[in-house]
């Protein structure tokens, strides 16, 4: 490998760990860059994350989260990586353990405190970390992975392209061969990376172009923390040059197939309506991604014009994005919110080059506009996750592109006109679906949340504002913030807020949205003073219940703080007239609603207090003691005692065996406070007060209270979904469900007539197993979501001891986020690879030596499949009869046809 290629290699491993550490592709994607990547020194790595942790603050892509949130991020993406048997483990773990040391460089110690508690999460221990391992270990380690990571550098590299010139039965393992005996366990973990090979004996299909020609000049093209780069003869990407030859060279394929379908007469033609669209659709993709500048774009458009394809550009914006996937996949990281544009999505890649190679800063804005206007439009329509892809893709070309600032602004000003509010209100209120939806948000201008703030204050109608605190709410922490540094400014009693409104929805968003770490001293005392604001009654209201949800001893100390203020304003001879009704209910509401019901011994204590006081001044103070009622006093023996023995004493005297009413109300007030309270005394007093009073209202209280007291406890516990209809954009849904929930059990899935089609074994929300009719484990997992149809699911609870390891069908278990990714990336290929060959193709050998695709790593799957196919099956038939998923059938055939060794019949 000569020092140019070598460089460049690197430059782009480098590049593709940014976008891996931003969530922009999978981590199956990001093994060749890593494995290039460890056989360097781990500063390199540590260097790299440094540069996009500035890189990103300064963008402002992740707001809300600091320096020390997207190390550990990163962090823990890099471990991810382990999984994939990249190098040996000993190996990985020195390096990943050199790396977090140098991550720990300029940090405080508070934050290395906290780092280590998030390394302690992935198994790395603090002494581990600060252990003196010497310089030398990371190149070490990094050298003698060199000719085992993913054969990118060196040795390993020459190996594999030496093996690619071994006959064809030796690549793909044919019976009797070497590659046999050297058989790899199959695992889709375990990529092989080879160089696709092309044979050079492409036809021509005029007036499509049979090389890429000379590269032109385009518009600058920003990569994040790479800085500016002409696309010129010198800078253009190699790879990338050689994916878009692939993609012409498929889509020549798929036309000479489209070609030979229209010369059949109708009764010879048994591709169904659905195959055909799919075919189109699938052509267009590959025409478009097959250019790399304008000239190339109009000239592969202008092939599929000549035959009669034309389509304006609004049809073929919606053809392009309503094949965006619509599967509905969360956050599957830890410390960083949501998940960016998958840039492994073909439609999406299709697009972005349909905008990003224009000829015109006028076409650039026309096809900018029909983007958007497709995003909105699937917005509407509640495709939410098609919608968010595409929204991503807006704002990255935003940055590419030279389209005029001011347009681009324009747009994301004017465009949340043409957004349906019932939509945004149905989806607001879909808490599993709020990290996306905060990406489509994002775009709007008038939806950022200083904006919607903004609204807030000056909104009239209270369905509008409801719609504007539910849309603040998605954006989380980052809401969170503003609202705080806006409750600051608005503290002190100005003219901008004077009944209090806007605050009081200020302080009902910070509570929807609790901070990470806890509330903090000067929130509460903040809180604290809005709930002394006695001239707005909602304000005081809403800031009281903030403060029993905070639920902390400084919490009782302020409302205690609170309590004694409204006290001695009601005592003071100074007090205004009609101002003594108001603080009464500010007190009242201080007592019954706040101190009551927080818990804090304290605080219970100060209610105590406060009722036995006799001061008209203060209001009628002994019913305030039912709000104990509102939990268990049992912690608190002694008050338990003290209240007990005061309502023996308040209970009623009978004369001729009937009790006397009157003393009724003074003893109902105590009763109430330990109507909760699951204390033996307690039960054993309410038996005899529903006993000897079953006659007034004392006694039928007492009864319905012991009812209560005699009921079960049942700790709530998040329960997954246990049956109903899925279409096929739910089941990723339904499994994230599943793993949020930490789900133990069987998900059964049914086809529409309630036959089992597959059933997946869940431990505590993390995949343990699948089974199909022929599948099983991750093939029969994957298998699910390269055909998706209609279908019922039937959720099944198990034990949470259920065994794990040896009996549980693989070798551990695995996160369902990272499956689910891997999935839609299959079923995507899929698509593609179907298209090209699809389910009735009868295949021949060329001649040409097959060599294996990039990421098969079973010679033996390779030799049955070209066995089968060479010998006249065809292709649905070759799944069925193997035990693996479709995709990797497909992908292997796909693979044979693009470089010439099989030939459609």
């Amino acid at each position: 490998m000569t020092n140019r290629r070598r460089d460049h290699s690197m430059r782009s491993a480098l590049f593709d760990l940014r976008e891996y550490l931003s969530d922009l592709i999978s981590p199956i994607q990001a093994t060749e860059a890593f494995g290039m990547l460890f056989a360097q020194h781990p500063q390199l790595v540590a260097t790299e994350i440094r540069t996009w942790i500035t890189t990103s603050i300064q963008r402002g892509d992740n707001a809300g989260l600091n320096v020390l949130d997207l190390l550990l991020h990163a962090l823990e993406k890099v471990h991810i990586l382990g999984d994939f048997g990249i190098v040996e483990p000993v190996e990985f773990r020195a390096y990943t353990v050199t790396l977090a040391r140098l991550m720990l460089s300029g940090c405080s110690e508070e934050e290395q405190a906290r780092f280590f508690n998030g390394a302690r999460r992935l198994g790395y221990s603090e002494a581990e970390i600060l252990e003196d391992l010497g310089e030398d270990n990371g190149e070490t380690a990094g050298k003698k992975a060199a000719v085992n990571s993913m054969g990118m550098a060196g040795e390993g590299r020459q190996g594999i392209e030496g093996q690619a010139k071994k006959a064809p039965e030796a690549i793909v393992g044919a019976p009797g061969s070497s590659g046999a005996a050297t058989e790899k366990a199959e695992s889709w973990e375990s990529p092989i990376v080879t160089t696709p090979k092309s044979s050079g004996k492409e036809k021509d299909l005029a007036p499509w172009p049979t090389s890429l020609g000379p590269v032109e000049a385009v518009k600058p093209q920003v990569r994040p923390g790479m800085g500016v780069e002409i696309a010129t003869e010198k800078t253009v990407d190699p790879d990338a040059r050689q994916k878009a030859a692939l993609e012409l060279k498929r889509a020549r394929l798929m036309l000479k197939r489209v070609c030979r379908n229209a010369e059949k007469p109708e009764s010879e033609n048994h591709q169904s309506q659905e195959a055909r669209q799919e075919l189109r659709v699938q052509l267009w993709i590959s025409t478009i991604l097959a250019a790399n500048n304008p000239a190339e774009l109009s000239r592969n458009l202008k092939g599929l014009w000549q035959r009669g394809w034309r389509m304006e550009l609004g049809e073929l914006f919606q053809l392009l994005a309503g094949r965006v996937m619509n599967w509905s996949l969360g956050s599957p990281t830890r410390y960083l919110p949501g998940a960016k544009l998958r840039q492994w999505e073909r439609p999406a890649a299709a697009l972005k080059k349909l905008v990003l190679l224009s000829k015109s800063d006028g076409e650039n804005q026309e096809r900018y506009h029909a983007l958007i206007e497709e995003a909105i439009r699937h917005l509407n329509t509640g495709a939410l996750q098609r919608a968010a892809t595409l929204f991503d893709l807006s704002l990255e070309l935003a940055n590419l592109l030279g389209v005029d600032n001011n347009y681009v602004k324009v747009l994301r000003y004017k465009s949340h006109a043409n957004v349906n509010l019932d939509t945004l209100r149905k989806l607001a209120k879909k808490q599993e679906q709020q990290p996306v939806f905060k990406r489509v948000l994002r775009f709007f201008s008038a939806f950022s949340v200083s904006a919607l703030l903004a609204d807030l204050k000056t909104a009239e109608k209270r369905d509008q504002r409801r719609l504007m605190m539910a849309l603040l709410e998605v954006y989380g922490q980052e809401m969170r913030q503003e609202v705080l540094r806006r409750l600051k400014v608005l503290e002190p009693d100005n003219n901008e807020d004077p009944k209090g409104y806007f605050r009081r929805n200020l302080l009902y968003l910070m509570r929807r949205v609790p901070p990470r770490d806890g509330y903090t001293r000067k929130e509460i005392e903040l809180v604290g003073r809005l709930a002394q604001h006695t001239h707005s009654r909602v304000l005081a209201k809403e800031a009281i219940v903030s403060l029993v949800e905070m639920k902390s001893e400084a919490t009782a100390e302020t409302l205690i703080q609170c309590a004694q203020y409204f006290e001695t304003m009601l005592c003071s001879s100074q007090l205004p007239p009609g101002e003594a009704g108001r603080i009464k209910q500010h007190l009242d509401r201080t007592i019954r609603k706040g101190l009551a019901v927080l818990g804090h011994r304290n605080a219970i204590r100060t209610v105590e207090q406060h009722c036995l006081k006799q001061q008209p001044e203060l209001g009628e103070t002994l019913p305030r003691l039912a709000g104990l009622g509102a939990q268990d006093l049992s912690a608190h023996p002694d008050i338990v005692k003290r209240l007990t023995k005061s309502l023996e004493a308040k209970l009623p005297r009978k004369l001729f065996g009937l009790a006397r009413s009157k003393s009724v109300p003074d003893a109902m007030p105590y009763l109430l406070a330990l109507s909760r309270t699951r204390a033996p005394e307690v039960v054993r007093l309410m038996e005899s007060i529903s006993e000897r009073f079953s006659s007034i209202d004392l006694g039928k209280e007492a009864a319905r209270a012991l009812q209560k007291l005699r009921e079960p406890q049942v700790a709530k516990k998040l329960s997954p979904p246990r049956s109903g209809k899925l279409e096929p954009v739910q089941l990723p849904g339904l499994l994230e469900s599943l793993a949020l929930a930490e789900a133990t059990g069987e998900l059964v899935i049914l086809n529409r007539k309630n036959q089992p089609r597959a059933t997946i074994k869940l431990h505590r929300g993390l995949f343990q197993d699948c089974r199909q009719q022929r599948l099983k484990g991750l093939d029969a997992f994957f298998d699910l979501f390269e055909r998706p149809r209609s279908l019922v699911y039937r959720f099944q609870p198990g034990e949470d001891g259920a065994e794990e390891g040896e009996n549980s069908g693989t070798k551990a278990l695995k996160s369902c986020w990272k499956l689910l990714s891997e999935a839609m990336r299959r079923h995507d290929e899929f698509c593609r690879d179907r298209t090209l060959v699809p389910d009735d193709a009868i295949l021949s050998a060329t001649g040409t030596r097959p060599t294996p695709p990039p990421g098969e790593p079973s010679r033996q799957l390779s030799s049955a499949v070209w066995r089968s196919a060479t010998t006249g099956t065809i292709p649905a038939k070759i799944e069925v009869g193997l035990p693996v998923d479709s995709y990797r059938v497909r992908r292997l055939l796909a693979h044979w046809v693009e470089e010439d060794a099989l030939t459609l019949g």
